[in-house]
């Protein structure tokens, strides 16, 4: 009788279910490969987060350092398009993404990211919000302190 009873209450479980004894062992296979792929993936996760954080030490913060004592000139303006070429580059330490002040007559004109560097000239445009004057030809170029 104990056992009938048991047998009873084991069939009662799965009709609580809802689902026939075929579909729980599928939704158990089902469950189990989840486990396996989610395993999978949270090692996958590890190593690309070791990737990034490998990047970010080769190459630097956004913002990389510049040379304290360089400087330079605005040698050309688009208005349009608010690029300008500036006469430091590689040889003078200027780097991509490095930031410089741009002033004329000891007033700032505006802040500006590198965007390409060549031997001796590199590109630059100007920050959203960092427009103060129009820039112009002659303009002087200087690194940006990082606190601004």
């Amino acid at each position: 009788m104990i056992e009938r009873d048991k047998v009873l209450q084991e069939l009662s479980r799965y009709k609580t279910a809802g689902l026939e004894p075929e579909q729980i062992v599928r939704a158990a296979e089902y469950i189990s490969s989840l486990e396996t792929t989610l395993t999978k993936l949270h090692a996958e996760n590890k190593v690309l987060q070791k990737k990034i954080a490998g990047f970010l030490m080769v190459n630097g913060p956004d913002v990389p350092p510049l040379p304290s004592d360089l400087k330079g000139k605005v040698v050309a303006y688009d208005p349009k398009w608010q690029f300008m070429v500036i006469d430091v580059g590689q040889q003078q330490g200027a780097v991509p993404r490095g930031e410089l002040l741009l002033s004329r007559n000891g007033k700032l004109v505006a802040k500006v990211k590198i965007a390409r560097v060549e031997q001796d000239r590199c590109i630059a445009n100007i920050l959203a919000d960092w427009s103060l004057a129009e820039v112009t030809e002659g303009d002087l170029a200087q690194p940006a302190p990082a606190a601004i």
